[in-house]
């Protein structure tokens, strides 16, 4: 940005090239350019079993899957962020960081918790850092951290 104001006061004398490249530097800032979150995606050990998770536990719907090479894809969704799973059967190691976690609002943490030992997974004690906010985490069929969390 240093050099683009040195050169605008030393080769642009009039006026017409000063305007044309101040609009180039205020069209090429990233600052005020709205991003929105789109979605997250996770390598699957197992489709069909990470499937059934995220549509009968968490609750989302599948909204596009195809193929890609030796890849299935699937992007499920409830709202405007999406859930990307990606197998791969010619992957064989997987690796996910142990300090993320992935949030889902829910309307019962006590029913969210029992359909998931109900289907062999094992949910954290409900925490509750505020009056107004409880959660839990548990690890999905790949390992990844999912919270769920209820908000008064």
């Amino acid at each position: 940005m240093f050099f683009l104001l040195i050169y605008i006061f030393l080769f642009a004398k009039n006026s017409v090239n000063f305007g044309i490249i101040s609009i180039y530097v205020l069209l090429c800032s990233t600052k005020g350019v709205a991003m929105e979150f789109r979605h997250v995606t996770i390598s699957v050990k197992d489709m069909q079993e990470s499937l059934s998770f995220y549509k009968d536990i968490v609750g989302l719907e599948v909204v596009r899957e195809f193929a890609s090479g030796p890849s299935q894809i699937v992007f499920l969704a409830s709202g405007g962020t999406q859930v990307e799973l990606i197998y791969n059967a010619q992957r064989d190691s997987f690796s996910y960081g142990s300090d993320i976690s992935l949030g889902f609002a829910s309307d019962s943490l006590d029913d969210t918790a029992e359909a998931l030992k109900k289907a062999g997974f094992e949910p954290s004690e409900v925490s509750s850092p505020q009056p107004t906010v409880k959660f839990f985490f548990v690890s999905d069929p790949n390992g990844v951290r999912i919270q769920f969390i209820s908000e008064a």
